[in-house]
């Protein structure tokens, strides 16, 4: 499933070089940081680009059967 709905606006710009548009899966475990944040790691299946989200942890307990 691609997650690009989970992308920053900034993230969103960039073209994929293979194929145009990214299709962004999840790619490694969350990790929790400090200010109550959770980082999340997504990889484009195309091209292997890799960006880190943040988001709240309420964000993130509300989407995480689509992120694991």
């Amino acid at each position: 499933m691609n997650l690009k709905h989970f992308i920053s606006k900034e993230n969103k710009r960039m073209r994929c070089s293979n194929s145009g548009d990214h299709y962004w899966i999840s790619a490694d475990e969350p990790r929790a940081t400090g200010g109550d944040k959770v980082c999340v790691t997504f990889e484009c299946k195309n091209c292997k680009k890799r960006v880190y989200e943040f988001m709240s942890r309420e964000e993130f307990h509300l989407c995480e059967k689509q992120l694991s």
